[in-house]
């Protein structure tokens, strides 16, 4: 008899769900010049060589969480490495990250911290995806942070600093870029598979259960993905309690 410890997290939902972003335009995109970026080209991964291991650990093991980005170690001072360049309404800087047949790229920074005055944006090569302005409101105690998924092989990291913003208060270290060698996204957005162990939950006969099906979802832990559930408790409060497997987290924050 196989024993799957489980754990309660209460989790702040704006930090889980979504990172709060600013309606900012990034100073790139105003200029008159194409400014230039600090280029990091990655290693190659062999994703067969990680297709074939996930399943070797899928069969001997009971975690299943499903891996589908690979973690590239960076741990790279961005502002010490960033291509930077003098603007009218303050400094730009600019990196990117390329990963060779990556569907998505992440990047994770640890520590991470921002004052008022500093805007950073996280883009693709060709911009069909733009994420931000993120800002002081995104700084945490945990001093982590990790930008959304950004389709395709290229990551660009571009960072908007005020003139009098004191540098030395910013802090951005790039720990690690995640290449997405599943698909993750293309994969969760297939309605249309249904699992060898039931009626996928679109169908007719899933009707019932529309609140139980409402509570359920997947945990996007960086690289990997497991499922968890809403839960509510006896005093009918509605702390947003999730409850997934203790494997999920692995002592991760």
């Amino acid at each position: 008899m196989k024993i799957i410890n489980s754990i309660l997290v209460i989790v702040i939902c704006q930090i889980l769900f979504s990172q709060v972003v600013q309606d900012i335009t990034p100073m790139s995109l105003n200029s008159d010049i194409n400014l230039e970026r600090t280029t990091i080209v990655l290693p190659t991964i062999d994703v067969q060589q990680l297709l074939e291991q996930d399943e070797r650990i899928s069969q001997i093991t009971h975690l299943k969480r499903q891996r589908f980005g690979y973690e590239h170690e960076i741990d790279q001072d961005y502002l010490e490495d960033a291509n930077v360049s003098i603007q009218n309404d303050g400094q730009v800087y600019l990196m990117q990250f390329f990963s060779y047949e990556a569907f998505a790229l992440r990047a994770t920074f640890e520590p991470f911290y921002l004052p008022e005055g500093a805007h950073m944006f996280v883009y693709n090569g060709d911009m069909s995806q733009l994420e931000g302005a993120y800002t002081s409101e995104n700084n945490n105690d945990a001093m982590y942070f990790s930008t959304p998924l950004i389709d395709g092989e290229r990551i660009i990291l571009e960072l908007n600093v005020d003139h009098n913003v004191n540098l030395d208060d910013i802090q951005l270290n790039v720990s690690t870029i995640v290449h997405d060698y599943r698909g993750i996204m293309q994969q969760m957005g297939n309605s249309s598979s249904n699992r060898l162990c039931g009626n996928n939950v679109m169908c007719e006969e899933a009707q019932p259960y529309t609140d139980q099906i409402n509570a359920a979802s997947w945990l996007d832990m960086g690289s990997y993905i497991c499922s968890v559930a809403m839960v509510n408790n006896m005093n009918q409060d509605l702390i947003p309690y999730y409850l997934t497997a203790n494997h999920c987290t692995d002592g991760s924050n």
